[in-house]
């Protein structure tokens, strides 16, 4: 093979490289939204629905999920957003817990005390698809910790169907504080 026949050769084939990378890349990020995530702290991991994301600059499809940042050392940033079709920034602040009682915070068997005061939390995050219920920690160490339910839905059915979603995991949500995300009443 000469060295013409093999140089074009080399230069089809990059150019066929290259165009099957950013096809692939436009399908990849074909329909979903650019989500740029900042956090306070360096070195914290980030979470999307429970799964550990390496970057900061991601894509997602339109929806609700759980986006969380954890360090050790620090109170996770926990919460349920709504992402849409525009582009999007968020900025997550961690923030430290105070050094006198990050030697006596055990987490796991503070947890594990939550869990038992609050079996309900076993079951969520729960997506049900018209709503997603999750759950906030509140509290501190020293004062003791609690939960507060948190119900996203962009309607009243959806909201009220979280409501008997509760109820129908064996519980009365008379007995949490719920909060619904993103609430907007339709009474005008």
């Amino acid at each position: 093979m000469s060295r013409r026949l093999l140089m074009i050769a080399i230069t089809v084939f990059c150019i066929l490289l290259a165009g099957v990378f950013i096809s692939s890349d436009f399908i990849y990020r074909n329909g979903k939204t650019n989500v740029n995530i900042s956090i306070s702290s360096p070195d914290a991991y980030l979470t999307i629905n429970s799964v550990v994301v390496k970057t900061n600059n991601i894509y997602l499809q339109p929806g609700k999920y759980l986006i969380s940042a954890n360090k050790k050392g620090y109170f996770e940033n926990r919460k349920i957003y709504e992402i849409n079709e525009k582009e999007m920034n968020m900025h997550l602040k961690l923030t430290p817990i105070p050094d006198k009682t990050v030697s006596e915070l055990n987490f796991d068997g503070d947890f594990n005390k939550l869990q038992a005061k609050y079996p309900i939390i076993k079951n969520f995050p729960y997506d049900a698809g018209v709503y997603l219920i999750d759950y906030d920690i509140k509290g501190s160490y020293l004062k003791g910790y609690s939960i507060e339910l948190l119900v996203m839905s962009d309607n009243a059915i959806g909201r009220r169907e979280a409501l008997r979603g509760i109820r129908d995991l064996g519980y009365n949500p008379i007995d949490y504080s719920v909060k619904f995300e993103n609430f907007e009443s339709e009474i005008k």
